[in-house]
């Protein structure tokens, strides 16, 4: 088999601490280097056909935009101010939020503010964040997942600031954030990866239940510059409850095999290095932040006999991700 052609030709030591004691002598290798030969034939054997290990290939299930975060520069009218200045003190009274309507839209607002932003107003399709302040954008809109899955992010935008815009006139829009997400089946994860990922973030964390690896992050996740996650994405359905990916999944999605999500947060800076204001903008870069995420800013690598990673080549799996349908 394949296997066994290239388990003969790879040298086996019986320790990694001496010498080769049988016909081929072999200098005497670190502790490091015995790691890097035992990680390189298990690339090895990775690398084989999908059908020669006897497993699935790689399916992606889904594609695209999991969090799209807006913010909208221009001024609250002092009507409107008072209008939710009334109903903030309500809602602090009644221990509950009030009932407020803005251009036909119906919200929540509750008796207390959202960070920076004094009045913060819910409803099925998000959270919002209003100001008359004039050191932040005067809106803050967090659309609710869901929502961006099932009318598409185009449409979510729309939804989400047309009753601001008639509101409040003409806004000026821009993204702060937008997480760009892959989910696959027939990926495993193994905590000997992280010695294989090459990434320009300084920070980098394993997650692990018991002795199962279950994620990955690289970069920080408050900051507003990029930040990664890959991890057991059924794990994290059973903790939070969202089984609505089940019905974004459909068809493809097979009950017996895992399924990890790579997912790449883009911060306000983040995009603003590339170029990328507002949401127009944004969504129609979303190929090229994946690009970018899965081949210059984050990439797995099969280890070789050279001391720089950054030279290792890209593991097979990883290319397939690469080729993500966001491309």
């Amino acid at each position: 088999s394949q296997v066994a052609l290239r388990l003969k030709a790879i040298v086996v030591l019986p320790a990694c601490s001496g010498t080769h004691s049988g016909p081929r002598r072999l200098k005497k290798l670190t502790r490091m280097q015995c790691q890097r030969l035992a990680l390189a034939l298990w690339c090895q054997l990775m690398a084989l056909p999908a059908q020669g290990r006897g497993t699935p290939p790689l399916q992606e299930l889904a594609a695209g935009i999991d969090a799209l975060y807006l913010s909208g520069r221009g001024s609250l009218p002092s009507p409107l101010v008072e209008r939710l200045e009334s109903a903030r003190t309500e809602a602090g009274e009644a221990g509950e939020p009030a009932d407020v309507e803005i251009a036909g839209s119906r919200w929540r607002l509750a008796g207390h503010g959202w960070g920076k932003y004094r009045f913060c107003l819910d409803n099925v399709q998000g959270r919002v964040g209003l100001t008359d302040s004039h050191h932040v954008p005067t809106v803050r809109i967090q659309p609710r997942a869901e929502l961006v899955h099932a009318i598409g992010p185009a449409d979510t935008v729309q939804m989400m600031t047309e009753p601001f815009e008639a509101a409040l006139g003409p806004l000026t829009w821009s993204v702060s954030r937008v997480d760009v997400h892959s989910d696959w089946q027939g990926l495993s994860l193994h905590r000997s990866m992280s010695e294989r990922f090459v990434s320009r973030a300084l920070a980098r964390t394993i997650y692990e239940d018991g002795t199962l690896c279950t994620g990955f992050t690289f970069g920080v996740r408050t900051g507003a510059g990029i930040y990664a996650r890959l991890y057991d994405k059924v794990a994290e359905i059973n903790l939070t409850g969202n089984d609505y990916w089940f019905d974004v999944w459909g068809e493809r999605y097979d009950p017996n095999r895992g399924v990890h999500r790579l997912e790449f947060q883009w911060g306000r800076e983040a995009l603003r290095s590339m170029q990328l204001n507002t949401p127009e903008d944004v969504l129609a870069a979303t190929g090229d932040l994946w690009k970018y995420g899965t081949s210059d800013w984050l990439t797995l690598r099969n280890p070789t006999s050279d001391e720089t990673k950054s030279r290792w080549p890209i593991a097979p799996e990883w290319a397939e991700i690469q080729r993500s349908s966001l491309n």
